[in-house]
Formats: C-alpha cells, structure tokens, sequence
C-alpha cells in the first residue's frame, strides 16, 4: 500500500495528492481529517501514485548521467557537452566541450557561462519570432526561476528561465512562441493556444516535452 511521506493539515474541505520533485508523496488534508480517510485516498489513487514514481525514478537515472566536474556531462541547446577542468581565468566552452576554472565555484561558473549564451540566444530567436507574429516584447531577461520555463507580464516583459537553455531547440522555440502568444492573449484560453498553433503546429508534443523533462531545472 501507498503510504505518505508527508501529511499538511490546513483549513481546506478536500484532500489534495502529489508527488514532488523529490520523489516524495505529499497529502495536503483538512484540520480534522482522519487517517482512514487519507489512507482511502491514497488507496484510491495508488494506479496515478505509482506512475509518477515510476516518472521520478526514470528522470533520477537520466539526472545522474548529468554532473558538474571534471570528464562529467551536462545539456547545452538540447546536445550532450563533456566537462573538462582547465587553468583559465573564466568558463568557456569549444567544440563539444565545456572547459570550467579548476579551484573555483564550479556551479557558478556554469551558470555565468550558460547565462552569456542564453542572453544571445534567446534573444535572437525572440526578435525572429516576433518578425513572423508581429508581437514585440519590450524586453527579454533570463532568470534563474525554477517553476517557469518562461514568463510574460502585461507590461509585456518576457522572462526566460536559464535552466531553459538546456532543453532542445524546438522546445526552446515552443516557449518563446508562447510566451510571445501572451502579449496578445494573457491567459490559457482557446484563442491562446490557437495563435500559438499558429506558428508551432506540433507544440502538444514541444509542451509534453517539457512537462516529462521538468528534472531538467534540477541540473545547474
């Protein structure tokens, strides 16, 4: 049987299941709420439960090919780079290598270097797509947000998470469309995703992408 690894108690009417990012299965139930009641949840949702375990335990094997330090490997633009210490000053990366200052915050490293060609190439295809769509942000940032791929506000700011710049090309692409979508539509609606289509006629599978590969934002 499913048991919980953790059990929230608040002032809510309903018993919410999920699994978090690290595996674990969290009960968020009523105040008052029996431990019958959540153990027949749990049982009633043991099918749902164990996929997304089995979902977990499938990203754990791939996030552990993924290692920053000397001969590991990360994702950069969808492909596979080696990791090599070097005596250089500051990151930087040639063929399908990464080459990283030996003796220094490896992680931050990583991250000024990815973020250099985030910036550039965000940018260019976000100045692309606007050609093709007519929407013109007024301005485009990348974040180290964890729980967003991208974000767009009614000022027209589009945000782009660093961790995307790991992720495929076409699933790069897929985000900076939607949320150039968001400039006309901010919301979900029919219309959205129907001018998103629009310009990316595959994205369920781009989005699909993205929701089995969240472990991604996990890596740097």
């Amino acid at each position: 049987m499913i048991k919980a690894d953790k059990i929230i108690y608040s002032k809510r009417k309903t018993i919410s299941l999920s699994v978090d990012k690290d595996g674990r299965v969290i009960v968020r139930a009523p105040l008052k709420c029996s431990d019958r009641r959540i153990n027949e949840a749990l049982s009633d949702s043991e099918s749902w439960i164990k996929k997304q375990l089995k979902k977990y335990g499938e990203s754990r094997l791939i996030t552990d090919r993924y290692s920053v330090e000397d001969g590991g490997k990360i994702l950069l633009l969808g492909d596979e780079f080696e990791i090599r210490f070097a005596d250089i000053k500051s990151a930087d990366v040639k063929g399908k290598t990464i080459f990283l200052p030996e003796n220094k915050n490896l992680q931050e490293q990583l991250k000024t270097l990815f973020k250099k060609i985030a910036v550039g190439y965000f940018t260019e295809r976000t100045e692309y797509f606007s050609s093709l769509t007519g929407l013109v942000p007024s301005s485009v940032k990348v974040t180290s947000a964890k729980t967003r791929w991208g974000s767009c506000n009614v000022e027209k700011r589009i945000n782009y998470s660093l961790s995307l710049v790991m992720c495929p090309l076409n699933v790069i692409d897929y985000v900076i469309v939607h949320e150039l979508c968001h400039i006309k539509h901010m919301n979900h609606s029919p219309l959205f995703w129907s001018e998103v289509e629009k310009i990316i006629p595959d994205y369920r599978e781009r989005r699909k992408w993205l929701r089995d590969n969240q472990y991604i934002s996990d890596l740097i």
